[in-house]
């Protein structure tokens, strides 16, 4: 890693500050979130990050995820450096997933051909939808799992599954963009949202985040619906009182330690701050 560019734990401890923004906001608002996935692992197993871990996962009930939106955007002067990002106010913004992220620095995607996206530190925010009563909703996360690859093709050129899939349709991509109109994230979102609402229903024995294309995982509602508070980094946060459950059905035995050859971070970019050049 270049001298300009920030650690590992530099990155761990800006994403920490932007949690604690997060919650300060929801606490204020009485809105309901928790930490998930690889962040709930290491507040369980490690009262923190996980070593090599270089992000922060929270989940929202989407209806409190969009009241935190709405307060962002009435409150952009002052929560500033912050910002909640997405495809609606982000160019080249490849997710449906938001993320609030902290516009001081630079996020530089090591992934050739990706373009460059105006991101900084973040944390991860997965809006959480009704999602049926059994795995009959993979169809429906197939769908829109085409319709966000089909995104991503369309900004970047780049499939996020078979590489020749791209190399047969990139030569359709240019003229695509073209037919496609500016507006045409705005649309995509429009779609997802819509397949989710007339799919599922309040009535529906799971809740999860259909809209997360890497992921068919259906928690049981009743997980989702106490929370307790747990340690990270020195600090308090949110998660399921149902956590044991909620990670034995993603991780199997979430306890134990992977092979020391797994653990490095899996994503790739790097985070530099914007005075760097």
């Amino acid at each position: 890693m270049d001298k300009e560019s920030l650690t590992l734990n530099e990155i761990q401890q800006e994403s920490l500050k932007i949690l604690i923004k997060i919650d300060e906001i929801c606490r204020k608002l009485d809105l309901k979130y928790f930490l998930a996935y690889g962040t709930l692992i290491g507040a369980i197993r490690h009262k923190g990050f996980i070593p090599w871990d270089d992000d922060i996962d929270i989940m929202m009930p989407r209806k409190d995820y969009i009241e935190l939106k709405k307060y962002f955007d009435t409150h952009e002067e002052e929560l500033k450096p912050l910002k909640i990002c997405t495809r609606e106010n982000v160019k080249n913004y490849e997710y449906y997933i938001p993320r609030v992220s902290n516009t001081n620095f630079k996020y530089i995607n090591m992934i050739k051909r990706k373009p460059d996206v105006d991101l900084g530190t973040f944390v991860d925010i997965y809006p959480i939808d009704n999602f049926g009563n059994d795995d009959s909703a993979k169809e429906i996360v197939e769908k829109i799992r085409k319709i966000n690859e089909e995104y991503v093709l369309y900004i970047s050129g780049i499939s996020n599954t078979q590489l020749y899939k791209t190399i047969i349709k990139y030569p359709l991509h240019l003229i695509k963009r073209l037919k496609r109109g500016k507006n045409y994230h705005l649309r995509i979102n429009k779609n997802i949202d819509d397949i989710i609402a007339h799919s599922f229903s309040d009535d529906d024995k799971y809740v999860g985040v259909p809209a997360w294309i890497f992921r068919f995982v259906q928690y049981k509602r009743e997980w989702m619906n106490d929370l307790i508070e747990v340690e990270f980094e020195g600090h308090k946060f949110y998660a399921p009182k149902n956590y044991d459950e909620i990670l034995k059905l993603e991780y199997g035995n979430y306890m134990e330690l992977p092979p020391e050859n797994q653990r490095f971070p899996h994503h790739d970019y790097k985070i530099v701050p914007k005075n760097i050049k």
